[in-house]
């Protein structure tokens, strides 16, 4: 096998070896060390350092562009391909307007960015009461994104909304507030 040339290159190739189904680890630079069981099935045919960042960069612009923004149809879809993804995104908006998002970490992997961020709004209606609390509210999120030619195209995602109820004084201590 021949040496990587920069740093880019020794990740790819440490990382998966002529999309076999085995990766190779450097070690010391010229010996490799392979092991069959770490290739990511699930990820494109490519783990390029470039196609990574201009995946993070496409995430990076989405998160400055939406954050503290009104989350139009229009706007949206200049970066989402998942349906299901532009009415979550409009539905907190209904209840928390232009909530800001910040980013605290971001880590990406072939089609794959992972986020780890932190959601800030002003919450507007309760469904429940049909009143508006206007309480200031801070939880955190991770998020996984799959993106396909820029855009997003499939998520998942897991919120701590515990403490979004605490916040909001429907919960003391995980258990539901009298009223």
């Amino acid at each position: 096998m021949n040496s990587p040339r920069n740093k880019s290159e020794a990740f790819a190739l440490s990382y998966i070896s002529n999309y076999t189904n085995e990766t190779k680890w450097p070690i010391f630079g010229t010996i490799w060390l392979t092991h069959p069981l770490l290739y990511p099935r699930y990820c494109w045919k490519t783990n390029n350092m470039d196609f990574i960042e201009r995946n993070k960069a496409m995430i990076l612009e989405y998160y400055r562009t939406i954050s503290g923004a009104i989350k139009t149809p229009e706007l949206l879809k200049r970066f989402i391909d998942d349906p299901q993804l532009i009415r979550h995104i409009q539905a907190v908006d209904q209840i928390l307007p232009e909530f800001e998002e910040r980013i605290d970490e971001m880590t990406g992997e072939g089609n794959r960015v992972i986020v780890r961020s932190t959601c800030k709004g002003r919450f507007l209606e309760n469904e429940l009461e049909g009143t508006a609390t206007f309480k200031s509210v801070e939880f955190p999120v991770a998020v996984g994104y799959y993106l396909k030619n820029g855009k997003i195209v499939d998520h998942w995602m897991i919120s701590d909304h515990m403490a979004l109820l605490e916040q909001l004084g429907w919960l003391e201590n995980g258990v539901k507030s009298p009223r």
